[in-house]
């Protein structure tokens, strides 16, 4: 039986977080401003001619740099926490299939690693076989020859590994007689790939013998 993982109790979106990260904000702020501290009050200046603090109207208090400072820290606040949701909501493993799916959802379960033959089987049993071409994709047809004999004979095959290419450039002049300096740019490319081939431990190493290769493919074993 496979394992459920429950997807109704994904988070939610940036939206709504950001939407709940708003409503702290404005729950708090009356809160902030009752405790700001004292206010000062706005003196115009026809009361000052006169000699009088009171205004003949009623004026507004103005905010101290008590409150003020104590506001900012709260919008600061705010932003670092919606900038913390943020990035732990970016941070989540979860694909977006399983967060916001409607029902219940497999778990993947995948397949473990193979372990290299090299890892398990004694060097003595390997078989390294070095293939040329003018072209990778002879190469990876021979490749691919390998690992059709080893499951048919119960080997095993590691690889390929590509080597560096060897290139040879020739220059021919143009004129027989070589009495111009125009000449011919040639240049040549063998690829160079690797394989290792494990026989099955209870013998049928013959069978490599009989192996059908392209014929563009030159084999060395080294």
């Amino acid at each position: 039986q496979g394992q459920f993982c429950d997807a109704e109790m994904a988070a939610p979106s940036l939206f709504a977080l950001a939407l709940v990260a708003c409503a702290v904000l404005l729950w708090a702020d009356p809160f902030a401003s009752a405790f700001a501290g004292p206010t000062a009050p706005i003196v115009d200046g026809p009361s000052l001619r006169r000699g009088s603090l009171e205004a003949p109207w009623p004026v507004a208090a103005r905010p101290t740099a008590r409150s003020s400072a104590n506001r900012s820290n709260l919008w600061q606040a705010a932003v670092a926490f919606v900038a913390a949701l943020t990035w732990a909501r970016s941070n989540r493993e979860d694909s977006a299939i399983t967060q916001f799916a409607l029902k219940k959802l497999f778990v993947r379960q995948w397949a473990p690693e193979p372990i290299p033959p090299s890892a398990r089987r004694p060097p003595e049993d390997r078989i390294r076989i070095k293939m040329s071409a003018y072209h990778p994709v002879h190469l990876q047809e021979c490749v691919e020859c390998f690992q059709e004999l080893a499951r048919q004979t119960g080997g095993e095959v590691e690889g390929p590994e590509m080597l560096s290419p060897s290139m040879l450039k020739l220059s021919i002049n143009k004129s027989p007689k070589g009495h111009k300096k125009a000449k011919y740019k040639l240049t040549r490319i063998e690829y160079h790939w690797q394989i290792d081939y494990y026989p099955p431990k209870e013998g049928g190493l013959d069978a490599i013998m009989k192996l059908n290769v392209p014929h563009q493919v030159k084999l060395t074993m080294l």
